[in-house]
């Protein structure tokens, strides 16, 4: 994949379509496949199945993971809220986050309320130090546990396809 980068691509757009819509492949891998159709600024739509998700993108339509607004935003609030009295737990929450956003990739988040994954993020990760988190009352707490359900899945996601 990294020497992919330096040469043309073309040749492999056919398999990467089908890769990219086997069900069964590392979600891993099909992020740096888009990714690297993003950088070869490809301008072709591909069927995506990944983490029981089905959609159809466009490299060249789709943004670029770190430009994601939302990804922006996420980090941000993460970042506000933590950077001060924990900056030790903020780097490890955001290694985990984007991990996370970066196996779903091209997809995104079942929602775009910030301040839900910036509290179900939090929270998940405070109980796995064993520590009771301090959960935001403005938050509905079906939609935190539903939230915190999904940040498991794509942690047990992640580990599978990463060792």
């Amino acid at each position: 994949m990294q020497q992919a980068r330096f040469h043309d691509i073309d040749s492999y757009l056919e398999a990467f379509q089908i890769f990219l819509k086997d069900a069964e492949t590392s979600p891993y891998v099909k992020s740096m496949v888009f990714e690297l159709l993003q950088e070869k600024n490809v301008d072709t739509v591909f069927r995506v199945k990944k983490l029981g998700l089905e959609g159809d993108f466009n490299p060249s339509k789709v943004s670029v993971l770190t430009d994601d607004p939302f990804t922006k935003e996420l980090t941000g609030a993460l970042t506000k809220r933590w950077e001060h009295d924990n900056p030790s737990f903020l780097e490890q929450l955001l290694v985990i986050v984007q991990l996370h956003l970066f196996i779903m990739y091209p997809f995104q988040m079942p929602s775009k309320d910030v301040a839900l994954w910036s509290e179900a993020y939090s929270s998940w990760l405070s109980q796995l130090y064993g520590e009771e988190p301090s959960e935001n009352v403005a938050i509905n707490p079906d939609e935190l546990l539903e939230a915190k359900r999904f940040i498991e899945k794509m942690e047990k996601v992640q580990q599978n396809y990463l060792l």
